[in-house]
């Protein structure tokens, strides 16, 4: 068979299964050059390559596993893999002929930022903690604007209020603490829900 007819008969099985998506295709793509490659050195159907298909990861799920991964490290180990990572920004800026730029740290978990705007280790440069003070507070301001939307009335900050206690739940004590987060944080949070979600009594009377 030809590779022209392999690939045919590989987009012919993706279409007869749209549940394959895009990836099911690529694969299947993948699978015919091969069997193209091999059945061209005589290699036998059973003893050819199945490709490992691609699949893509989101930056949000990277982010989520690096936090994961970050929430469990000693903070202050963190603290200098953190100041380990700036300096190969730093380092790769300077190799490439670029003025070197306040750090990067758009795509760093929570708590490796907290270690950065704390400063507990003493590893780090003013510049550096404002940049980090700063990610966090441009983090609490897109999380507002997400939960409320259009929506800046009641139902809007209920949302937010009743996102902000889950959140406070399973953040490290350090990103709390980065964020300017205390338990009240929580309880006017968590109060505010409850009381604007209560029945009122026309609505026990209804």
């Amino acid at each position: 068979m030809s590779l022209m007819s392999m690939l045919n008969a590989a987009t012919a099985r993706s279409s007869a299964h749209p549940s394959l998506g895009e990836s099911g295709l690529a694969s299947a793509v993948q699978k015919a050059i091969l069997d193209a490659k091999a059945s061209s050195a005589g290699v036998p159907a059973e003893s050819r390559p199945i490709p490992t298909p691609t699949v893509a990861i989101s930056a949000a799920a990277q982010m989520a596993a690096a936090a994961k991964v970050d929430d469990a490290k000693d903070f202050t180990a963190l603290s200098k893999e953190v100041r380990s990572a700036l300096n190969q920004q730093y380092g790769d800026a300077t190799a490439a002929g670029r003025d070197v730029p306040s750090p990067d740290v758009s795509r760093m978990s929570g708590r490796a930022i907290a270690a950065i705007a704390l400063n507990k280790t003493g590893d780090f440069s003013r510049d550096e903690i404002f940049t980090a003070k700063g990610e966090l507070n441009r983090r609490n301001r897109e999380a507002f604007l997400s939960a409320t939307g259009s929506n800046h009335g009641a139902g809007g900050l209920v949302t937010y209020s009743r996102q902000l206690v889950s959140q406070y739940d399973v953040t490290s004590s350090e990103e709390r603490e980065a964020r300017g987060w205390t338990p009240q944080t929580r309880t006017t949070s968590a109060s505010y829900v409850q009381k604007a979600t209560a029945p009122s009594l026309w609505d026990m009377l209804g």
